[in-house]
């Protein structure tokens, strides 16, 4: 649905990457370690090849295993807010919906 889509910006250091985002709401995963939301990103930018990552565990329905995660500096979603309490997970797969590359965490918007 397109009322579900935003836009969206990690700035780290000196980059910035663009993205959009589907809000999902059955996307509730937290760091075990941190309690904070994680945001999944499709990994296309070589800017992620330079960062520090942690392994977080994930379990679906059909699948489990660890996604590859950093901390951003901030990330900024149009018409929801700004974030610095969030973890980035990256995802090789493409998101199956046209044009997005980012599925936004439902606990993003019990913040609002």
């Amino acid at each position: 649905a397109e009322k579900d889509l935003y836009k969206f910006v990690d700035k780290m250091d000196n980059n910035k990457i663009d993205a959009i985002g589907y809000l999902d709401t059955g996307n509730k995963l937290v760091s075990l370690y941190s309690g904070r939301p994680v945001i999944l990103l499709r990994n296309k930018s070589p800017v992620f090849n330079n960062l520090k990552y942690s392994l977080i565990p994930y379990n679906t329905i059909d699948n489990k295993g660890y996604i590859k995660c950093y901390k951003p500096d901030k990330v900024y979603i149009e018409g929801i807010g700004e974030y610095t309490k969030v973890i980035i997970g990256l995802i090789d797969n493409d998101i199956s919906m046209d044009g997005v590359d980012c599925i936004l965490n439902s606990k993003l918007l019990e913040d609002i």
